[in-house]
Parts: structure tokens; sequence; C-alpha cells
């Protein structure tokens, strides 16, 4: 599978106050920045990525800007801690760590970018990878 990584959503609310629930992933197609290309999602691939990431067992942790080690504790931000199936896309349930906190609310860290692997062929979302804390819009 493919990777898609160039999506990033605020952490933040309206209201400044951090979101324990985040849409990750909108039903539609997706323009990226980079080589992998545009993909697409629906509601039947927010179901498969969700099933896949139950079948994990575990929380997906949240690293900082796309340079931690994967598995390096001492640089996770938080965790992904659920999914949610809706009608308009993938909702995640994030978890921060105090000092992801502090950054988030000190404006260093705005958006997390979640990774998906998409299927090469069709080009749809199958899985949620990765995730990081990142501090500009992509």
């Amino acid at each position: 599978m493919k990777m898609a990584n160039y999506l990033s959503v605020p952490v933040c609310g309206d209201d400044g106050l951090i979101r324990e629930w985040i849409e990750i992933l909108s039903v539609g197609q997706h323009i990226v920045l980079e080589a992998t290309g545009p993909f697409a999602s629906d509601p039947r691939d927010n179901n498969i990525i969700n099933d896949r990431f139950r079948d994990r067992r575990k929380h997906l942790e949240i690293e900082y800007f796309y340079q931690s080690p994967k598995g390096d504790r001492d640089l996770v931000a938080g965790w992904i801690k659920d999914l949610a199936v809706l009608e308009d896309g993938l909702w995640a349930q994030v978890e921060y760590t105090e000092a992801a906190k502090k950054a988030i609310m000190a404006g260093e860290c705005n958006y997390l970018s979640p990774m998906f692997l998409l299927d090469p062929k069709t080009r749809q979302a199958r899985a949620l990878w990765r995730a990081y804390l990142i501090k500009d819009q992509i």
C-alpha cells in the first residue's frame, strides 16, 4: 500500500479549546501536496479503516513534527484512543500529553496530521498508519 500523509486538521475548536474528537478524514476527494497524488474516501473506506484500527487492539501514538522515531516514548505527543465513523467522515478521539497540551495552547502545535495507507490501484484510504502534531497547516 502507498502512503498519503498530507492532511492537517486543527486541534482546537473556534473557542480556542483543545478538542477531544477531531474529524481526521472527511468523505470525498483529497488533494495532497507531494508526489503521492490525490486520494479518496467514502463511508465504506472509513469503516475499513475503523475495523483495522480496532484490530490493532492498542492506541495509535501521535508523534511530533514528522521527526520522532516510532516508539520513542519521550517524543510521544499523545494517542488516538478511538475512531468513530459518522456520516460526514472519520473522527478520532485524541488524548495529548501535558507537554503537548502546553505546546498547543502556546501555539507551537496547531494541527493534527494523520497518515493513511492507500490501495495503490484505487487510491482509496485503507488504514490509519501514523499521526503527527504539527505547527502549520499543510
